[in-house]
């Protein structure tokens, strides 16, 4: 099947609006108020001797609709961002645009930077030759700084370094 610019677009900006919509309300919202009135239906139902007093067919859709879309993983959603931003990009390739501007919103090319460090000893060893501290950032490797308060630092962190003890509640399965 052949996608237009418009539709490539529209889905791709529909499926990051449920994403954020949808990460929102499990890390914020919780459940919602809709979802609150069709649970609370949906137990008066289980515990009456004719659950229709309580759910109709739609409220039976709904639920079964609102538990769908909370089985369903996200990395359905985002894999099919991904084919979009395929399509967009291949489609721009194609016509030779640097973007798909559309009624909907704009699909189109950012070039960004990813820089890791493939030989952390060589690169050290240049950041001190030409003092090029800029290059650093101020984190530090734990288990070398608890290495060294176990031994010559003596319960002590390193000049600079902080050592804040954090107390976790972790749970094991028997």
């Amino acid at each position: 099947m052949t996608y237009t610019a418009l539709q490539i677009v529209e889905k791709y900006l529909a499926l990051r609006n449920y994403v954020k919509a949808r990460t929102d309300e499990f890390q914020k919202i919780g459940a919602t108020e809709a979802d609150q009135e069709l649970i609370a239906r949906a137990r008066a139902a289980s515990k009456a001797e004719d659950p229709t007093d309580f759910l109709t067919t739609s409220d039976c859709r709904d639920i079964a609709q609102r538990l769908e879309q909370l089985l369903t993983p996200m990395s359905e959603y985002t894999g099919a961002m991904e084919a979009l931003e395929a399509l967009a990009d291949s489609m721009m390739t194609e016509t030779k645009q640097k973007a798909l501007s559309t009624e909907s919103g704009t699909a189109f090319r950012v070039n960004k930077q990813s820089v890791t460090c493939a030989d952390p000893a060589k690169f050290l060893d240049w950041v001190f030759q030409f003092n090029a501290r800029n290059f650093l950032t101020s984190h530090v490797a734990k288990d070398p700084v608890i290495e060294y308060m176990e031994g010559p630092g003596e319960g002590h962190p390193p000049p600079g370094v902080k050592v804040t003890p954090v107390t976790e509640i972790q749970f094991r399965k028997a």
